[in-house]
């Protein structure tokens, strides 16, 4: 194993363990609120369409646009931290988000809705590939652990607002109280985050060395994994539910399948972290490759133990999006190595990735079942295998 370079300190050193406690709270909290503004609406979007007349494709763009923005935006990362640095460069990114949540409640039609959802795609795009450059300059070292925790937030942020949606625009009257709720988030992580910049010590910062790029296959490899895990995972939230009604199963199952799903990625995200300091990263990309293929298998196999196979499939895919996260922290020896790597993943995993439930709904439509399309799916997660094997082979000889 070849030694790390040094590392950079673009955002200033923590100046005591009060001050990391400060910073990880803030990186937590600003990972929390990357995901509401997403998966929160998805079960209100029938009263949203009850309340502005929007037809099903308009509709559906409320779920595939944030996606295809996290992909596009994420592209934007690595030349507006080159001229904002990353600490002002994330106090833009959850402004954008909040502020664009905030008037997104307000709308009175389709054309604002959709010009806001593209707003909040932008905060979401542009946070999440700074969070890995934030935890590389601010917890070297710890960089594994500091990434589990972050990687947890962001799926305790999506099943919180999951969960919470739809109670909050019954018990408000309205769907624009947890589109508002949801806005609040990434105001408090805006918060920690400008008390985190003051608990940093003043010594000044030294900047990152661009560094030699990384192969471009393994640049490769990496978007093949990231966009398979979202390729599966977006379209198992999207199709799962009305797969499973065509096998027999009623309203209530099929609607809890995805709940237990997102509940069980919570300490599989929160664990991966710890693990892999004692595991290591490589072993653990391709054992939890290995049990999302098992569990989309069974999925498709023996729909009448679809609980058991929604906790093995989110135990896989919640540890794997966690891992994928830190492996550019290995792979970038300086913070602007790790801003480009993240970027290159996320932005071409997650412009892929929206593609799934669209594709997946086509194969539906055409064939008029769904059992093709989740076959689909597991040749998506045999393909991650495949690669995931391949990655953690380099990550272990370099």
């Amino acid at each position: 194993m070849t030694r790390r370079r040094p590392v950079s300190w673009p955002l200033g050193r923590p100046a005591s363990v009060r001050a990391s406690g400060w910073l990880l709270a803030a990186v937590v909290l600003c990972a929390m609120a990357l995901r509401p503004q997403l998966v929160g609406v998805g079960p209100l979007i029938p009263s949203i369409q009850d309340d502005l007349t929007l037809s099903y494709p308009v509709a559906g763009l409320l779920g595939s646009l944030p996606i295809a923005c996290m992909g596009l935006f994420a592209f934007a990362a690595p030349p507006v931290v080159s001229r904002l640095g990353t600490s002002r460069a994330m106090v833009a990114a959850m402004v954008i988000l909040g502020a664009g949540g905030v008037a997104r409640s307000l709308v009175v039609g389709a054309p604002d809705l959709i010009a806001l959802t593209l707003v909040v795609g932008l905060g979401m795009g542009l946070a999440g590939a700074l969070l890995p450059t934030a935890v590389r300059a601010w917890f070297p070292g710890t960089e594994r652990l500091a990434t589990g925790l972050y990687g947890g937030g962001i799926q305790v942020g999506a099943a919180l607002s999951a969960a919470i949606g739809v109670p909050i625009a019954q018990a408000a009257g309205s769907w624009r109280w947890s589109l508002l709720a949801f806005s609040v988030v990434p105001f408090v992580a805006l918060a920690l985050w400008v008390a985190g910049r003051g608990a940093r010590s003043s010594s000044p910062p030294v900047a990152a060395s661009a560094g030699a790029a990384r192969p471009r296959g393994t640049g490769l490899l990496l978007i093949v994994v990231f966009a398979a895990a979202g390729t599966v995972y977006y379209g198992i939230n999207a199709w799962l539910p009305s797969a499973y009604l065509e096998f027999g199963w009623g309203p209530g199952p099929t609607g809890a399948l995805l709940g237990v799903l997102n509940v069980t990625q919570i300490p599989a995200a929160l664990s991966a972290g710890y693990l892999a300091t004692r595991i290591g990263l490589g072993r653990l990309i391709g054992a939890y490759a290995a049990l999302v293929l098992v569990a989309v298998c069974g999925l498709v196999l023996a729909p009448g133990l679809g609980f058991l196979f929604v906790v093995l499939y989110g135990l896989g895919n919640g540890s794997i999006f966690t891992l994928m996260l830190a492996v550019p922290l290995e792979l970038g020896r300086v913070a602007s190595e790790v801003t480009r790597a993240t970027a290159m993943m996320l932005g071409w995993g997650y412009l892929i990735t929206a593609a799934s439930p669209v594709v997946l709904g086509i194969v539906r439509d055409q064939l008029g079942e769904f059992s093709i399309a989740l076959w689909l799916l597991v040749a998506v997660a045999a393909l991650q295998l495949v690669v995931a094997v391949e990655v953690a082979r380099r990550l272990r000889g370099s």
